[in-house]
């Protein structure tokens, strides 16, 4: 039997075609000790994994980690701090599954303990993924109780679990991943934060990430949008308009370049906001749109910021809601982004721009999604990670235990630290 993974839910995860036996649909991975796997080529499988990660847009600059077992005591993992587009075999880490231990002067990634937790877990794991894609990383804010999963999906992913938060490297969410690998799971959402997939070889391992994501991504459009595209595609804009870049340019003369980038959830989020009603007056797909799909992005997107927008009402005769902001609601934003994402008007763009003195992305109606750094490849990681954090606020906002409202973001303690 044969399932093709085709474009159902396309979003920020490129399309990826997957074919499945029935052997590996049914198969009891418990029952098969994994191969040894000759060092060089174990490099390269990793090597190979993280620029498939990327170009799937599963994770953006050095995060995320991959990993492959060479033997009952070794294992291999990428580097900390280095892009993957920049991988060799010679910056790819050995290490020692049972001390840590590791020759040269190449620091391993900083997750290094759970990947060796995984193989210590269960002598059948292979490979390890641990990815920052989108849909995932927003449900992972809200938990997984109402998440369903298909037949074949269950057979990949078994029963994901979700780890409670801890910062990235750190021991806390170390021991909180491990206690779950210790029972058996193979798919853990890390909250806040991202997916950890522990598989047999690499190709399982993204077989598993694009059946979560799937998975994940039908919970968020909800069951009355399910048969539509998911709303995160993003369709790219036109540079920033002139005027505009120049006077982001002259109030922050740090920054070296600005982007504007079309958004249709930012639009629904905070076009919702400002309107005070719907969000369909303001959530339009932008001029430059072309993909037709971009219409059922944005009606799904609307159907989530609409119940959001009713609930963030306080008083039942305002006009006006009161999301003028939403926090930083995973640590990979915190990190790059800052604390918050703030929305200004094509009339009043002033505080949005102001709020640029301390933060690297903000929302301007009639501009788009704009973004500043040193320069365009950093603003095509913020645009993408501005928007999972959006798709996180809509997450917990609508599936979070504290109910819908104004969903809690980082602490200011953690966002402090990253």
């Amino acid at each position: 039997m044969a399932y093709l993974a085709t474009g159902k839910f396309p979003g920020l995860l490129h399309c990826i075609s997957i074919t499945l036996t029935r052997e590996e649909m049914t198969m009891d991975v418990s029952v098969m000790d994994v191969s040894v796997m000759d060092v060089a080529a174990a490099k390269q499988a990793v090597i190979d994994a993280g620029n498939r990660l990327v170009e799937q847009g599963l994770v953006a600059r050095t995060w995320g980690n991959v990993s492959c077992r060479v033997d009952g005591q070794r294992f291999v993992i990428t580097p900390s701090g280095i892009a993957y587009d920049r991988l060799t075999p010679e910056t790819i880490v050995v290490m020692d599954i049972a001390s840590l231990s590791y020759q040269g002067d190449i620091k391993p990634s900083s997750e290094k303990g759970i990947h060796a937790a995984a193989y210590q877990a269960s002598p059948q794991v292979g490979f390890v993924v641990h990815s920052h894609q989108p849909y995932a990383s927003a449900i992972s804010t809200a938990g997984l109780e109402q998440l369903r999963l298909d037949a074949i999906e269950q057979a990949l992913l078994g029963k994901p679990q979700r780890a409670d938060y801890g910062l990235p490297g750190s021991k806390r969410l170390m021991r909180n991943v491990v206690k779950l690998l210790d029972t058996g799971c193979h798919t853990v959402l890390m909250e806040r934060h991202g997916a950890l997939l522990t598989a047999r070889d690499s190709q399982q391992a993204f077989s598993m990430a694009k059946s979560l994501e799937d998975a994940c991504a039908r919970l968020l459009a909800d069951a009355k949008t399910s048969n539509q595209a998911p709303f995160a595609q993003s369709i790219r804009g036109q540079a920033a308009a002139d005027d505009l870049q120049q006077l982001v340019l002259q109030s922050h003369p740090a920054y070296n370049c600005v982007s504007s980038f079309a958004s249709p959830v930012a639009a629904a989020v905070f076009g919702c906001a400002e309107n005070g009603g719907d969000g369909r007056q303001t959530a339009a797909v932008p001029d430059d749109a072309s993909d037709p799909q971009a219409v059922t992005h944005v009606a799904a997107v609307l159907q989530v910021a609409g119940d959001l927008q009713a609930a963030a009402t306080a008083d039942p005769q305002a006009t006006t809601p009161k999301i003028r902001e939403i926090p930083a609601m995973l640590d990979d934003f915190a990190q790059m982004a800052g604390g918050k994402l703030v929305a200004g008007s094509l009339a009043q763009p002033e505080t949005a721009i102001a709020s640029l003195r301390k933060l690297n992305c903000a929302w301007i109606s009639g501009y788009g999604l704009i973004c500043c750094s040193g320069d365009e490849s950093d603003n095509r990681a913020l645009h993408s990670i501005a928007e999972k954090n959006l798709l996180a606020y809509l997450a917990a906002a609508r599936f979070g235990r504290q109910g819908p409202g104004n969903p809690k973001g980082l602490p200011a303690i953690d966002r402090f630290l990253m």
